[in-house]
């Protein structure tokens, strides 16, 4: 019988802290990945250290939520404005 494999366990964090084109925590936060989901990735006691460190991509997201927000306010007012016809 073969031996299995041992695959050492690697934190998270320590893949972030990797040069070159390693995941990195701001990455998820600019693809809408949930902060809470991030903070545990990170192994972070509480999220405010999370959005401490990595708050800079807010404004992308925010922008993003807002253009989804704005196609969504623009699909129900135009269904509105059929009905009403």
């Amino acid at each position: 019988m073969e031996t299995p494999y041992i695959i050492k366990w690697v934190p998270f964090y320590d893949i972030c802290k990797t040069k070159g084109d390693a995941i990195r925590p701001s990455m998820l936060l600019e693809q809408s990945v949930n902060p809470k989901v991030v903070q545990k990735l990170l192994g972070h006691r509480d999220i405010e250290t999370t959005l401490g460190i990595y708050s800079h991509v807010l404004p992308e997201v925010l922008e993003n939520v807002a253009e989804t927000i704005d196609t969504q306010y623009k699909e129900v007012y135009c269904n509105l404005l059929q009905m009403t016809r």
